[in-house]
């Protein structure tokens, strides 16, 4: 009887500490989703802010080199407006980063 009752007791504990865990894991996926979720986000625009920096770089690197040469004029207009352009995007998508990057920090120390 004794065997049994150690068993019991034993098995008693290990499912009381099963339901505590399952009762805490509830709002934790909540939290991780979102976690995942903003890192996939802050990921994706790096790579967009990646991608519009050389975009910039290129129509930049364009204009001058057909300036210097006294080419079309137009042509460097345009590859001046463009490397604007790209350059206002990648300021925006630096404020998004930003804005996600602090969305998460705040996640991150609701948790600590």
């Amino acid at each position: 009887m004794k065997l049994s009752s150690k068993f019991l007791a034993t098995m008693g504990f290990f499912l009381f500490i099963y339901a505590v865990a399952f009762f805490f894991q509830k709002d934790a996926p909540k939290w991780k989703k979102q976690i995942v979720s903003l890192t996939r986000e802050i990921d994706e625009f790096e790579k967009m802010k990646k991608g519009y920096e050389i975009r910039a770089s290129f129509h930049l690197s364009q204009a001058q080199k057909l300036s210097e040469n006294k080419e079309d004029l137009l042509t460097v207009k345009r590859h001046h407006i463009l490397a604007l352009e790209n350059q206002k995007i990648v300021e925006k998508l630096k404020e998004d980063i930003g804005e996600l990057s602090d969305q998460k920090k705040q996640i991150l120390q609701t948790l600590r």
